[in-house]
């Protein structure tokens, strides 16, 4: 390999071994102007063709040694050995000494196990429109409190399904001038995720539906709506969030906060609480509440990716999330199934990937 080398001064480059450039390189006179370069010589002919040949065929591997949990030794001080027998010095009294902690487990756990923000897990009530029929099967969840109170009667009367779906057929699904082929209904949205959010000006209409509190949304959609429709200089529209709710546009929603919400007092609203699909999202803990809040893997825990190979020769894919391979790991079982005939897997982070081949037999 030539290297170019730096001079730390014109005394040591003027030293420099120009014998040795004469016998490594050669004049290049193919320049234009008359001036030339030197260039080096080949080994062989074909020297340069070769080497882009073997370099294309070279397989780069970068292997670290990132264990995801391993055991550790705890050492402190106590009068006591390993064994709990107290420990005397020569003249008989008790002595202080550092052991190593013989009970527990000790696991260390060499990646974040989540992100900081903690959310709750939520079962949240919601409404939605659907055929007569499939409203007649569960009517006490009716949205319509006149149409619900006509059907209870219906029933006291023994009307099943079936008979109510009749019953509103032969009157051409009217009811009080409305039409009821479809109607609104509450359902429960289960397996949400809640958490805390300061108010800012990235809460379009969108966003406002994902507030938990229906009271709360009511109010800060009215007040949306409010400044619909403004134009900039150029007669451009602006988006409505971005002047609803500056820090002006908030102090302005709390001024009439009575007006936006009916003529109902209400506290002033500086943070509102919204919901999303729980999705990857798993539990701090089983015990008391950790059950119930909820927190998402940490960035570059990703480390594990495999490919389930069948009797069929058909592939399926997993990533496996952190938790899992903690929970797995710590039972000394490896971080994949265990349930497929054969798999190829790869266990990969941004900065390195390691390709590894292993089989396993059916459970």
């Amino acid at each position: 390999m030539h290297a170019k080398k730096v001079y730390k001064n014109d005394e040591e480059k003027k030293a420099r071994r120009y014998d040795l450039r004469n016998k490594l390189c050669y004049k290049n006179k193919s320049l234009d102007n008359g001036q030339y370069t030197w260039q080096f010589y080949k080994p062989w002919e074909s020297f340069t063709a070769d080497a882009k040949e073997k370099l294309e065929q070279v397989i780069v591997s970068f292997k670290q040694n990132l264990r995801v949990i391993n055991r550790t030794t705890n050492f402190y001080y106590s009068y006591r050995d390993e064994t709990g027998a107290l420990r005397l010095d020569s003249q008989g009294n008790p002595k202080k000494a550092l052991i190593k902690q013989v009970k527990g487990d000790a696991w260390a756990i060499r990646k974040p196990m989540h992100k900081d923000t903690v959310t709750a897990h939520i079962h949240l009530r919601d409404v939605k429109k659907v055929r007569l029929s499939l409203a007649m099967e569960n009517p006490e969840q009716l949205v319509n409190k006149r149409l619900k109170k006509h059907v209870a009667g219906l029933i006291a009367l023994n009307y099943d399904a079936k008979l109510l779906v009749k019953y509103f057929k032969d009157r051409k699904y009217q009811f009080e001038g409305e039409d009821v082929s479809k109607v609104d209904v509450y359902y429960m949205r289960e397996d949400l995720a809640a958490t805390r959010v300061v108010l800012d000006t990235s809460f379009n209409k969108k966003k406002i539906e994902t507030v938990t509190d229906t009271g709360i949304r009511k109010i800060l959609l009215k007040h949306l709506e409010s400044y619909t429709g403004i134009l900039d200089a150029k007669g451009k529209e602006i988006p409505a969030e971005t002047l609803a709710f500056t820090p002006e546009g908030i102090d302005d929603m709390n001024k009439s906060i009575r007006e936006l919400n009916d003529g109902k007092d209400h506290q002033p609203i500086y943070k509102v609480r919204t919901f999303e699909v729980k999705g990857a999202k798993f539990p701090v803990g089983l015990t008391g509440n950790k059950s119930k809040k909820l927190v998402e893997a940490a960035k570059g825990t990703n480390l594990y990716f495999a490919i389930y190979i069948d009797e069929n020769g058909k592939r399926n894919y997993e990533s496996i999330p952190f938790n899992v391979v903690l929970e797995r790991s710590s039972k000394g079982r490896d971080p994949f199934q265990n349930v497929m005939i054969r798999a190829i897997g790869y266990c990969f982070t941004c900065r390195q990937m390691i390709w590894f081949i292993f089989q396993r037999k059916i459970l």
